[in-house]
C-alpha cells in the first residue's frame, strides 16, 4: 500500500493574473500524468484566510473576553474602543494564503520553474 496524498503548492503574493497561469500550468502537468479527463479533479485553488483579532461581545454577562486598556490618564476601554489602535486596525484586516492542491509531482515541477 503506498500512501501518496496531494500536496499544496503555496501561491503567495501573485496576482490573480498568475495564479491562472500556475493553475493551468499545473493541469497541463497533471493531464500528463493522470490523462485528460481526469486532470481538473487533481487540481484546486484553496484560499483559506485568517482574522487575527476579532472584537468581543463585552457586554456584564462576559466582561473577560476582551483586552482591556487601563492608566495614562485614561478611562478603561477594551482594545477594539481604542480610535488610534494602529495595531487593532492591522490584525483586524483579513489575510488570505492562496495555494494550489496538486499532485506531488506536479508540485516539484511548479516549484523548480
Amino acid at each position: 500500500m503506498r500512501r501518496d496524498l496531494l500536496k499544496a503548492y503555496d501561491l503567495g503574493e501573485m496576482s490573480y493574473v498568475k495564479w491562472t497561469d500556475q493553475k493551468d500550468k499545473a493541469l497541463e502537468l497533471t493531464a500528463k500524468i493522470v490523462g485528460h479527463e481526469i486532470a481538473p479533479y487533481y487540481v484546486a485553488l484553496d484560499e483559506p484566510s485568517r482574522t487575527s483579532y476579532k472584537g468581543y461581545d463585552f457586554n456584564p454577562d462576559s466582561p473577560d473576553e476582551s483586552i482591556w486598556l487601563t492608566g495614562a490618564g485614561k478611562r478603561d476601554r477594551p482594545l477594539e474602543d481604542d480610535p488610534d489602535s494602529v495595531i487593532v486596525k492591522a490584525l483586524r484586516g483579513k489575510t488570505y494564503f492562496p495555494r494550489l492542491i496538486v499532485l506531488s509531482d506536479v508540485r516539484e515541477k511548479l516549484i523548480e520553474s
